[in-house]
């Protein structure tokens, strides 16, 4: 596929630098699959007064608010959405597949080795 080229870390190709190849990393892209479903939550509770742990009702909030293409649906991850009368907890798997990622009510994230 295409290459990104960054060099100083600013974005920019710079002549005369060799080019790096620049990939965000797994766990990257999960905590943003755990963002989205963050503010479909928050979209959730201001639209009903309570948070949802329906992944489905989450993904149909997502289809319908997100104003770009690439943010109405998040990857098919083995989601685990816990709620009580105020707070939430989204987790899903690490990328090496024994840790844990999370992301509360408060849009903190955490991540939680094996």
């Amino acid at each position: 596929g295409a290459q990104t080229q960054l060099s100083s870390g600013r974005g920019l190709s710079v002549p005369g630098q060799e080019a790096e190849d620049f990939r965000i990393p797994e766990d990257e892209s999960r905590k943003w699959e755990l963002r989205k479903l963050y503010y479909a939550q928050q979209f959730c509770l201001d639209e009903t007064g309570s948070y949802t742990e329906s992944l489905d009702a989450l993904r149909e909030i997502l289809a319908r608010i997100s104003p770009c293409q690439e943010n109405r649906e998040v990857r098919d991850l083995p989601y685990r959405i816990g709620t009580t009368a105020h707070t939430f907890e989204i987790t899903c798997p690490a990328a090496d597949g024994q840790g844990l990622l999370a992301i509360f009510q408060d849009g903190r994230t955490a991540s939680y080795p094996a």
